[in-house]
């Protein structure tokens, strides 16, 4: 017996065949099921985005209301569970999972979801849902929103910021 016949005949052998098999069939599973799990992590990514993404700029919307001269109670209270994610009975949220949360928490969310470029441009609603309540709570105080010294800083900073790409359909 030659020592080439000799190797040809252990790599042949039963044993050594089922056992590399048997390892060719782990990492074509492992592949497998690395890719579906990742495909639907990414399923899953798309559509919170999608969901985020609907629930800001119906919360956006819900902003613009305090620019009108006179607003209503329920106005204010939904407007004020827009910005604080609390629910009084004016508020509702498009999507009850986002019942309780505030809209900083939203984009803030939104944010780490995106990639890092489209992740900048919520750099400026991020900002600018932090200085909402301030303003929120002014206009409490008051009664009216047309007797507020700052309306037009409210509109050019905390609004214009909302009128981005991904919700310029809707704000």
């Amino acid at each position: 017996m030659t020592t080439g016949s000799s190797r040809w005949d252990f790599w042949n052998s039963n044993i050594v065949i089922f056992v590399l098999s048997t390892i060719v069939l782990g990492l074509l599973s492992l592949g497998y099921s690395t890719c579906r799990d990742y495909k639907a992590s990414e399923r899953l990514r798309v559509e919170t985005v999608r969901k985020l993404d609907l629930e800001i700029a119906h919360r956006a919307l819900l902003l613009a209301s305090l620019l009108k001269d006179e607003i209503s109670d329920a106005e204010y209270n939904s407007t004020k569970g827009a910005i604080f994610g609390d629910a009084p009975s004016d508020f509702y949220p498009m999507f009850p999972e986002y019942k309780g949360r505030s809209l900083a928490s939203l984009l803030w969310e939104l944010k780490n979801l995106l990639p890092e470029k489209e992740a900048k441009e919520i750099d400026k609603p991020l900002e600018a849902a932090k200085t909402a309540p301030v303003f929120i709570k002014k206009v409490k105080k008051i009664d009216t929103v047309s007797a507020l010294d700052d309306k037009k800083q409210y509109e050019n900073s905390i609004l214009y910021a909302f009128k981005i790409g991904r919700w310029v359909y809707f704000t």
